[in-house]
């Protein structure tokens, strides 16, 4: 996973303290998995990679218990 993590520098990955990028603010006790790339990706296989990091992020935090299930009650606009 640090690999992954590690392999473009253009890719930034983070978690935000419920500053809700969306919405105003994120419920109590929920957090923000943010994810950006620098530049303009034309290549899919590099974005789907990029998107893959994502998910993975998203299964290991699922795995350590950091992740709660059903539905969050946030509406993206």
């Amino acid at each position: 996973m640090r690999e992954k993590l590690t392999a473009d520098p253009t890719l930034w990955l983070e978690v935000k303290n419920a500053e809700g990028w969306f919405t105003t603010k994120f419920p109590e006790g929920m957090d923000e998995l943010y994810f950006a790339v620098g530049g303009v990706v034309t290549d899919i296989k590099k974005l789907k990679g990029f998107f893959a990091v994502f998910a993975e992020t998203l299964q290991q935090f699922q795995k350590i218990g950091s992740l709660e299930k059903g539905n969050p009650g946030v509406m993206l606009q």
